[in-house]
């Protein structure tokens, strides 16, 4: 067997998308099944530790054994292509909604929490473009926001976890603070205002006129979000 197509038909048994026999007898005899199934196992230990590093409350939420399935069937849908292992697992939100048309064992819900749980890895691993000399308000250049129709901020800050996530639109914002930890917050109407505000580059006072809001609301927001680091104060010299 010439060395291309070996790799033909080691490449889909290593992404988990060909079984260990069938591969074997792909590839011959002389091949040590023993050690092949050797291989295959470890590949399969480091997809399933990619998701289950990535999204611990969104496979608490489905169960062991619902989890096991859709790993499977996600990594057969979007094999590991990224050298970066957890990289991979982006598109599994987006596997989790898609699939839930057809299978009524993925609630409603469960979409938007993985989508929470990727966007805190995403924001920690965020690429920091420098600021502009900082004359004015900024936006932390990691933050990220994401609109939900659950409250899915609420119950992952909740430690009992009782229940499914409120039914009501929610706004979130992901991103890392001076202190290179992720961040995840709950954003209000003001808050969002702000943000917009800032990233205009609009006076808070034209903000608070075009939402039909007293300005001192607005203010009380900013100096918030620039406690949490959302927003990055003026340096003054």
């Amino acid at each position: 067997m010439k060395l291309r197509e070996f790799y033909d038909v080691m490449g889909p048994y290593l992404a988990g998308q060909r079984t260990l026999e069938e591969t074997a007898r792909a590839l011959g005899d002389d091949i040590n099944v023993a050690r092949l199934g050797i291989y295959g196992r470890f590949c399969q230990l480091h997809r399933e530790g990619i998701l289950d590093t990535l999204f611990p409350l969104t496979r608490a939420a489905a169960g062991n054994a619902l989890w096991e399935e859709l790993g499977r069937a996600f990594f057969q849908a979007h094999p590991t292509r990224d050298w970066e292992l957890n990289a991979n697992a982006e598109r599994f939100p987006e596997f989790l909604a898609s699939r839930r048309e057809r299978d009524p064992r993925i609630t409603a819900w469960l979409p938007d929490l993985a989508d929470l749980e990727w966007w805190e890895w995403a924001s920690y691993v965020a690429q920091e473009a420098d600021p502009e000399p900082a004359r004015k308000h900024q936006v932390n250049p990691t933050l990220a926001l994401r609109q939900y129709a659950h409250d899915v901020v609420t119950y992952a800050d909740d430690d009992e976890r009782t229940g499914a996530p409120a039914a009501q639109p929610t706004f979130a914002a992901f991103w890392r603070d001076a202190r290179l930890q992720p961040c995840r917050r709950r954003l209000g109407g003001a808050e969002l205002g702000v943000i917009k505000a800032v990233m205009e580059d609009v006076a808070l006072k034209h903000a608070a006129a075009a939402m039909g809001v007293e300005e001192k609301l607005l203010r009380s927001a900013r100096e918030g979000l620039c406690r949490a680091g959302i927003i990055l104060r003026p340096t003054r010299k």
